[in-house]
């Protein structure tokens, strides 16, 4: 069982939530080393028991889940003294400046609060990076130097607003608790704003989907009133919501056109906010800006879950089929009752999107001189069918919707059940047919089989469930959304400098999935929508440990497999063992503090730049594109820089080109070294077996004359494992997979090594069932 990490403390403030998560060597004070992590849109946020609340986005956002594979690293950066502040919206739904403002004046509560000049970093996922955008560009204008307000209600009179308002009219007189003991000049003390997959040029839901919803909300209009529309507009539900009609390219109540296929474009309230945004500066200029998207930066299409193709514009998110009927004299079959629902994805130009009809037959029965005649009449209770004109977001490159969502098992199989062997007296029978490719078929039925029976049938097919929800290029503000190619490859086609051309001129760091050098899985090329890429990097400095048992990637502060503590891009940009500081202007007092160097102005070796292209680093990470503009400091800006100058190596700091208006201090940092990752876990016990099965590997021979090697190994829950053999530079010599039975004690897996010429020296065993991992040293003797 993986408990959900509980902050230390809750700030209740206007609009929001703000779960307190902070380092072991934290004081209990606020300090300007947080980072703030800002949620995106929580559709169900209305009902408590289905808020997604401050413990829940530390342990998926944060922490990761280890019940999903998924370990995010950023949670350590609580060993280099980072404390964390997690957003939960109070009301995601509503008019996204309004919680734009909340964010303004939770960061004004921060810098009254906290006792020191270190900058906070900000991830804002999904809608929240781009209502991060919006505060933080706010905070650089001169109005919120004269505390005006006023374009956070630019559309205060919407009808989906002025119920809110009235409920909040707070809301109006927020700044008057704001204080001004800093400079203005201080603004929002960001050094870093990491947008984690935000929709800035809009989010995708299948035209399909939206259908269906107002369609099922029409059907229970004509049951509880005529308002259910205004209703869910006064409250601000699902698609009716302000948020929503702020976010979809494509709006439902924005149809067009009397002909058979619809048009659809995105509401007004959409291109308002982003001109509003566009007019105060577009992005902050006095933080780093990094945009990252979880979609394919070749334009990779989704892939369809059963063949791992590339998904094709308007094919199945899911039909379905079911009929209910008697079977007479095994030649008569009498309709009773059927349904079948079909929801595609948007089609390439023009096709069908939604169908879904429900009805039931009406017998009639007459006898005739040589027998009866049965005749039947269908009578529809829903029917509806309907056509678009689109483009084909929903297949395209880009993060994708519904993690976790999985109609049919990529398994093809066959069972049944029958009540009697008997042919004729067979009176129930079921059977159930999966191929494998995405399409289940039922088929059941009670009495005298064919003699006399009532039959019920169903057939389910679907291409996955999956859809592009946040287009690459949207999540990049790459060019423009709608004239873009979809599956446009950003990656290959576009040279750096045409890259960070593409977007705007405030944005530093570009972050996409590419193809790196060992990707084959095709289910790689787009991730979750909430996923946080976390590529694996060397330690610090790229140096090794010196501990008996030594791992290649384990942070320098905090060795040993026990530990395992593991190092992310992310942590890097943060700021964890070294500082890089480019791309950035400062304009105000403001502490930097490292664990070991603070590099100036220095190009970061695992990111592309201009100057450094990918080939000439195999240390740079695929599909990481930055500029490089130097660190300023302004006019009005004093840095102190914090440093630990007595580790060797160490750079300590480094200045190119020299700068003024700064002090240095060499002070090293307090190092908790706690593995945040470690989950307190229940035994795992079987009923039959007291004793848990626990988890070992085991190598030899060892020493190994380099040609074949044996793993003995043991997960408490066996399955298909990855085997990877890495040298002490942490490069990969060797991989493979081996398909292990889930009913299996422990494996006996043969490595055959000869053709790798692997050199005398120490290597690293690493065998993970994407659950657990576990770590060997091998040494080589030739």
């Amino acid at each position: 069982i993986d408990p959900l990490p509980l902050p230390t403390q809750v700030f209740d403030l206007p609009g929001i939530n703000a779960s307190w998560f902070p380092s072991c060597t934290s004081d209990g004070r606020v300090r300007g080393r947080t980072v703030i992590y800002i949620e995106g849109i929580d559709v169900l946020d209305f009902i408590p028991s289905q808020n997604r609340n401050g413990s829940l986005i530390y342990s998926q956002m944060i922490r990761g889940s280890q019940a999903n594979g998924e370990i995010n690293d950023i949670a350590q950066l609580r060993n280099q003294g980072y404390d964390f502040l997690v957003v939960d919206w109070k009301n995601s739904r509503i008019d996204m400046r309004f919680n734009a403002l909340y964010l303004v004046n939770l960061l004004q509560w921060l810098k009254h609060h906290k006792n020191d000049n270190e900058q906070f970093v900000i991830i804002g996922e999904s809608m929240g990076g781009v209502v991060t955008r919006y505060a933080l560009t706010y905070m650089e204008t001169d109005m919120f130097r004269s505390n005006n307000i006023t374009p956070f209600f630019q559309e205060e009179h919407d009808f989906n607003n002025i119920l809110y308002i009235q409920q909040h009219d707070e809301i109006h007189t927020i700044n008057r608790d704001w204080h001004w003991e800093r400079n203005l000049d201080d603004m929002h003390q960001t050094r870093l704003f990491i947008s984690l997959d935000a929709p800035h040029q809009g989010a995708n839901i299948p035209i399909s989907i939206q259908k269906a919803y107002r369609h099922t909300m029409n059907i229970f209009g004509s049951y509880i009133g005529h308002y259910i529309k205004f209703i869910s507009q006064a409250f601000n539900l699902f698609l009716d919501g302000q948020a929503a009609q702020q976010l979809l390219i494509y709006h439902i109540d924005k149809e067009n056109g009397a002909g058979f296929y619809k048009t659809y474009d995105h509401m007004d309230e959409f291109q308002t906010l982003r001109d509003q945004i566009r007019s105060m500066g577009n992005y902050p200029q006095f933080a780093k800006v990094m945009l990252m998207s979880n979609g394919s930066l070749n334009g990779r299409n989704q892939t369809n879950f059963f063949t791992l193709l590339p998904r094709q514009p308007n094919d199945r998110l899911i039909d379905f089929k079911a009929s209910l009927y008697a079977r007479i004299l095994w030649f008569i079959k009498v309709p009773i009752f059927g349904g079948d629902l079909t929801a595609l994805t948007n089609p390439d130009g023009q096709g069908p999107t939604f169908k879904a009809n429900l009805g039931t037959y009406r017998i009639r029965i007459r006898l005739k001189w040589f027998g009866i005649k049965i005749s039947s009449s269908y009578s529809s209770i829903f029917g509806v069918d309907d056509y678009a004109e689109t483009r084909p977001y929903c297949t395209s490159a880009g993060s994708y919707f519904a993690t976790g969502i999985q109609l049919v098992s990529p398994q093809g199989s066959q069972d049944s059940h029958n009540m009697s062997d008997a042919w004729l007296f067979n009176l129930f029978s079921w059977s159930l047919e999966n191929d494998g490719l995405g399409c289940i078929n039922f088929n059941s039925h009670v009495g005298l089989n064919g003699l006399a029976s009532i039959n019920a049938d169903y057939s389910l097919c679907t291409d996955g469930a999956l859809f592009a929800f946040i287009p690459t290029a949207s999540a990049l503000d790459y060019g423009n959304l709608q004239t873009i190619p979809l599956n446009y490859n950003i990656d290959v086609n576009d040279n750096i400098t045409t890259k960070l051309g593409n977007i705007d001129e405030r944005v530093d760091v570009l972050v996409g999935i590419a193809e790196g050098r060992n990707d084959i899985n095709p289910r790689l090329y787009n991730q979750d929508h909430l996923h946080v890429r976390n590529d694996r990097i060397n330690n610090f400095q790229d140096r090794l440990n010196n501990n008996p048992t030594p791992d290649f990637n384990t942070y320098f502060s905090c060795i040993g497999f026990d530990n395992d503590v593991k190092r992310g891009f992310l942590n890097l940009e943060i700021g964890d063992e070294q500082l890089y500081l480019e791309n950035n202007t400062l304009n105000w007092a403001a502490t930097y503090q490292t664990e070991y160097d603070i590099l100036v102005n220095f190009r970061n070796p695992h990111y592309e730049y201009l100057s450094q292209p990918a080939a000439s680093n195999s240390f740079i990470l695929d599909g990481i594109y930055s500029r490089e503009n130097n660190f300023q400091i302004s006019n009005s800006g004093f840095a102190n820089f914090i440093y630990d100058p007595n580790t060797v190596p160490s750079q300590g700091l480094q200045i190119n080109p020299p700068l003024s208006n700064f002090s240095e201090r060499q002070q090293p940092l307090e190092n908790c070294c706690r593995n945040y990752l470690r989950f307190r876990k229940l035994p795992n016990r079987d009923k039959k077996d007291p004793i848990a099965k626990k988890a070992s590997l085991s190598v030899y021979p060892n020493p190994s004359n380099g040609n074949n090697v044996m793993l003995n190994f043991t997960f408490a829950k066996m399955g298909n494992t990855q085997i990877e053999l890495y040298n002490l530079q942490g490069q990969k010599v060797f991989s493979k997979y081996a398909f292990i039975p889930t009913n299996a004690n422990n494996a006996n897996i043969s490595l055959e090594l000869s053709n790798k010429n692997l050199n005398s020296g120490v290597y690293i065993v690493k065998v993970s069932n994407g659950k657990e991992i576990l770590n060997s040293k091998l040494v080589i003797s030739k």
